[in-house]
């Protein structure tokens, strides 16, 4: 947790080596992990790493960080949809549109299963971006709809979560259409 938490507030704060510090920290905790042999926790732990290369910019280490602990999460559940969506955030930050799209649209019916209304919300933002994304870079109209009714959807989950940052952080990217 400790290492999640330096990584997010030392990318808010541009905090110089935040992201090191914080890759050093969950590897620590992947040792301690393995000796236990936590599978899912490894696996979580390593999504939270390869968000720390993401924020490096390192996309191609971020992405086999995901894909590895993508492996280790064979259940459905919470923890790989979070796994997930943040492959699907690198491989838009990639501009690899029709990837995230992919990855989204193949593991819909995890989404819908996943009881945490966060996590729902966030999947619909990512789709609604992935769209919005696509229609820019296609010039294609006809993903524009689709996107707009993504962001609805996310923020109905958000209103259900109870989770108003996240709610106006959907209003903001439809304002981006």
């Amino acid at each position: 947790c400790v290492g999640t938490l330096i990584s997010w507030i030392g990318s808010k704060n541009q905090i110089k080596d935040a992201q090191e510090t914080a890759k050093n920290l969950i590897t620590e905790s992947i040792t301690y992990f393995e000796t236990v042999t936590d599978v899912t926790r490894i696996a979580a732990a390593r999504t939270e790493i390869a968000y720390c290369y993401w924020r490096d910019g390192e996309l191609n280490e971020a992405r086999i960080m995901l894909r590895e602990a993508l492996k280790k999460l064979t259940m459905e559940g919470t923890t790989r949809a979070r796994a997930l969506l943040k492959l699907t955030v690198v491989e838009c930050t990639a501009a690899r549109y029709h990837e995230a799209l992919e990855i989204l649209t193949d593991n819909a019916m995890l989404f819908q299963k996943v009881r945490n209304h966060t996590v729902k919300g966030t999947y619909h933002t990512e789709l609604a971006i992935t769209l919005r994304n696509l229609a820019k870079s296609e010039n294609k109209d006809k993903y524009l709809s689709r996107a707009i009714n993504e962001f609805q959807m996310a923020d109905e989950e958000f209103k259900l979560a109870r989770n108003p940052v996240f709610r106006a952080d959907v209003k903001n990217n439809v304002s981006l259409i």
